[in-house]
C-alpha cells in the first residue's frame, strides 16, 4: 500500500532483538492538464464559449503535499493551448498520498485548485479547470459627427442602442444588450474576459 518491498536479515537471540526495517515510499509520476473553465454565463451569451479559448503560456502552478503542507513542485506552463500539459519531475510524488494542485493567480488567470490522490500507477493525469481573468470594459456610443463641425455634432443618439459583443478569435457571442438612456454601459467583468 504505497511502499516498496524491502527486507533485512536478523538473528533471533535469547534476549529481545530489535529489528529496524527501512521502508521506502513508492514513487509515481504525474502529468497535469490545464483546461479553460467557463465563467458564469451571461444571458444571451454562447454557452461555454470560453471553454474553447486557449490558455496562455506562463500559467504558474504549484503542487503541495496536503498532509505536510510542503510545496514539492512549482513551475509554469511553457506553451499556450486549449489544454496545456506539463509533466512533474520523475518520482516527485508518493503513491497513495493526497496532493493539492494550484494554479496561481495572474493577469491572465484566476486562482484555482484541486486535490488528487496519487494512485500508484506508473503514470497519472490530473486535470485542473482554470478560469481566464476577467477584465472591465465600458462601451460608449457616440454619433459619427461628434467632435466635428457638422451641424449634427451636438445631437444625442437615440437611447438604448442595442448591441452585441463577439469574441474576435472564436466568433462566440459574449454579450447582448441595450446601452440604456445614456448609451454607455459597463459590461460585467465576467463577460469582458
Amino acid at each position: 500500500p504505497g511502499l516498496t518491498h524491502s527486507s533485512t536479515e536478523f538473528t533471533v537471540r535469547e534476549h529481545p532483538v530489535r529489528v529496524d526495517l527501512s521502508l521506502a515510499r513508492a514513487r509515481t509520476n504525474a502529468s497535469i492538464v490545464f483546461r479553460s473553465a467557463a465563467p458564469p454565463q451571461a444571458a444571451g451569451a454562447d454557452a461555454g464559449w470560453t471553454d474553447r479559448l486557449w490558455l496562455p503560456a506562463g500559467v504558474a502552478y504549484e503542487v503541495e503535499h496536503k498532509e505536510s503542507g510542503r510545496v514539492i513542485c512549482a513551475s509554469q506552463t511553457f506553451e499556450a493551448g486549449q489544454a496545456p500539459r506539463v509533466s512533474l519531475p520523475d518520482g516527485a510524488l508518493f503513491a497513495r498520498e493526497v496532493y493539492v494542485l494550484r494554479a496561481l493567480p495572474s493577469a491572465a488567470v484566476l486562482a484555482s485548485q484541486c486535490e488528487f490522490v496519487c494512485t500508484g500507477a506508473p503514470s497519472q493525469e490530473v486535470t485542473l479547470q482554470v478560469r481566464r481573468a476577467p477584465g472591465t470594459v465600458r462601451v460608449s456610443f457616440v454619433s459619427h459627427e461628434f467632435g466635428s463641425e457638422h451641424w449634427a455634432a451636438p445631437l444625442k443618439l437615440p437611447a438604448n442602442v442595442f448591441f452585441e459583443v463577439l469574441h474576435a478569435e472564436s466568433g462566440a457571442l459574449v454579450y447582448t444588450g441595450a446601452a440604456g438612456e445614456s448609451n454607455e454601459v459597463d459590461l460585467p467583468a465576467e463577460e469582458a474576459s
